[in-house]
C-alpha cells in the first residue's frame, strides 16, 4: 500500500561524516558518568528532608570528580573542534617546506609565461600559480560551479558564445596537476569504479546550472567508447565540453539553440518562455552578493556570519539570566517541577538556531543537505556534552554544589545512545525511523517521570 511504501521505502542517505560524529556523540556523552557515578554512590536519593550538611557532605565527596569531569569535557571540546578541522581539510595539503616555497616562486614566474602563450594561443594548459595540494584546497572552498567560473574567467570565454569558447578550448591539454585536481572532482561524482553513470551526470549539470541543457546528448558525446560511463580521461575532455557551454544565471531561457552532437547535425532549442528550469543550488547567496566574484562572496558572507553572531550572543548575555528565572517561577506557579518545565520551553528558545538551521536544509531533500542538517543537530549534542556538561561541573566545583539528576543523566545517556545506534546500524534514514526518533523526545519525559516517581531516583 502506499502508507506502506512510504514508511518503509522512503528516506534519505547521509554520508559517513554522519556516522563518525554519532560515534563523538556516544564517546562524548559517557562524560556524564565521571560525575553521575561516584553521586550515586554518595546521594541517600531522598527527595525531601534534605539538610544543607548533607548537600555539604555530598559535594566534599563530589568535588573532585567534577573538576575531573570539567577538565576532561574542556579537553573534549577542544578535541571536537580540532576534529571537525581536520574533516573539513582535503584529502591531500600542501607541505610546507622551503622547497614548496621555491616551486611557488617558479610556478609564479611560469604562470606569467604560461598567461603570455596563452595570448597568442599556445598555451598548453590552464594558468595555475599553485602547488597541486593548494589546487585541490581552492577546489574544496570553491567547489564545482566556483571553480568552473573561474576557469571560465581565466580562459576568458565569452559567457554566450559556445562555438567561441570551443575553439579556444580545442588545443588546450591539461597538465598533470589540472588532471590531479580534476580527478577530485571526478571522485565527488563517480559511483566508485563504474565511473560517471547518467544519473551522476545529471547531477553534475545540476550543480552547475547546467540541467537545461540535453544531458544526454552531452553524456553521449563525452563517452567516447560507448560504456555507458565516463571514465577518469574522458572527464577531462567532459570538462572543457562543459566549460564552453553558456552558463545559466537565471532559471528561465529562452531561444537558445544548444547544440550538443555538432558531428550529428543535432541540436536542442529551449524556446518554451514560460517553462521554469528547477536549478539545485549549491549554496545560497543573498541576492545583495550575487554580482560579486566567489572569494568577495566568501569575504562577505563571512563577515555577515560573523557580525550575527556577535549580536547573538550579545542577546544571550542579556536575556539568558531572566528567562531561567522566568521558567522557574512558571514551574512555581503551576506545581509542575522545574525540570519538565525546562525540558520543553528551553529547548525551543536555546537550541531554535540548531532547530531552523536543520529544517531549512532539510526542506532542500538532498543527500548533502540532509547530511549538513544532521551534522547540525548531532553537533549541538556533542557541544551539550562537551561545552555545555562542563560549564554545568564547574558551576558543582566552584559553588559547592551537588550532583541531584540521576533520572535526567540516564534520560540523556539512553536517548543518546539509541540515536547512536539508529545511525550506525544503516547510511539510510526512513520514514519509519522518523516516527520513531520523534518519539524519543515524549519517551525521555516519560522515562525522567518512572525513574523519579515509581523507582525513587533523584
Amino acid at each position: 500500500t502506499g502508507a506502506k511504501e512510504t514508511l518503509f521505502d522512503t528516506g534519505i542517505r547521509y554520508n559517513s561524516q554522519i556516522r563518525a560524529n554519532a560515534k563523538i556523540m556516544f564517546v562524548t556523552s559517557l562524560t556524564y558518568l565521571v560525575i553521575q557515578v561516584p553521586a550515586f554512590m554518595q546521594d541517600s536519593q531522598r527527595k525531601t528532608g534534605i539538610k544543607l550538611e548533607e548537600i555539604q557532605h555530598e559535594n566534599t565527596a563530589e568535588n573532585g570528580y567534577a573538576l575531573a569531569g570539567m577538565l576532561l569535557c574542556l579537553f573534549e571540546f577542544f578535541a571536537y573542534l580540532y576534529m571537525q578541522y581536520l574533516a573539513s581539510l582535503p584529502e591531500t595539503t600542501a607541505p610546507a617546506s622551503s622547497a614548496e616555497v621555491f616551486k611557488e616562486k617558479v610556478a609564479g614566474f611560469v604562470s606569467k609565461v604560461k598567461k603570455l602563450l596563452f595570448g597568442i594561443g599556445l598555451s598548453p594548459g590552464p594558468i595555475r600559480a599553485y602547488t597541486p595540494g593548494q589546487m585541490i584546497v581552492k577546489a574544496q572552498q570553491l567547489g564545482i560551479k566556483g571553480y568552473m567560473a573561474e576557469f571560465r574567467s581565466q580562459y576568458e570565454l565569452h559567457s554566450q558564445d559556445q562555438e567561441a569558447n570551443r575553439k579556444l578550448l580545442d588545443g588546450v591539454t591539461f597538465d598533470s596537476n589540472f588532471r590531479g585536481l580534476l580527478k577530485y572532482f571526478y571522485g565527488k561524482y563517480a559511483d566508485s569504479a563504474k565511473g560517471i553513470k547518467m544519473g551522476d551526470f545529471e547531477r553534475l549539470l545540476k550543480d552547475l546550472r547546467l540541467d537545461a541543457y540535453d544531458a544526454q546528448g552531452i553524456y553521449r558525446q563525452v563517452d567516447v567508447n560507448n560504456d555507458g560511463a565516463i571514465d577518469v580521461e574522458e572527464f577531462v575532455e567532459c570538462f572543457k565540453v562543459l566549460a564552453a557551454l553558456p552558463p545559466m544565471e537565471g532559471k528561465k531561457w529562452k531561444g537558445y539553440s544548444v547544440p550538443v552532437t555538432p558531428h550529428a547535425g543535432k541540436s536542442v532549442s529551449l524556446e518554451e518562455e514560460d517553462e521554469e528550469v528547477e536549478v539545485e543550488e549549491v549554496e545560497e547567496v543573498p541576492e545583495d552578493l550575487k554580482d560579486l566574484s566567489v572569494e568577495d562572496q566568501r569575504r562577505q558572507i563571512l563577515a555577515r556570519a560573523c557580525q550575527q553572531m556577535g549580536i547573538g550572543t550579545l542577546l544571550v548575555l542579556i536575556f539568558s539570566d531572566p528567562m531561567v528565572d522566568v521558567l522557574g517561577e512558571i514551574g512555581k506557579q503551576t506545581g509542575i517541577p522545574a525540570f519538565y518545565i525546562s525540558f520543553i520551553l528551553a529547548p525551543l528558545a536555546s537550541n531554535a538556531s540548531e532547530l531552523v538551521a536543520a529544517y531549512n536544509y532539510a526542506q532542500k531533500k538532498t543527500s548533502k543537505t540532509i547530511t549538513i542538517s544532521l551534522n547540525t543537530l548531532e553537533g549541538a549534542a556533542c557541544m551539550n556534552n562537551t561545552f555545555c556538561l562542563g560549564i554545568f561541573l564547574a558551576l558543582v566545583y566552584f559553588q559547592g554544589l551537588a550532583w541531584k539528576f540521576t533520572a535526567e543523566t540516564i534520560s540523556i545517556l539512553v536517548v543518546q545512545f539509541v540515536m547512536a545506534i539508529v545511525v550506525l546500524m544503516e547510511s539510510t534514514q526512513r520514514v519509519w525511523h522518523a516516527c520513531f526518533i520523534v518519539m524519543l523526545f515524549p519517551g525521555a519525559l516519560a522515562l525522567v517521570y518512572f525513574l523519579e516517581n515509581v523507582v525513587g531516583l533523584d
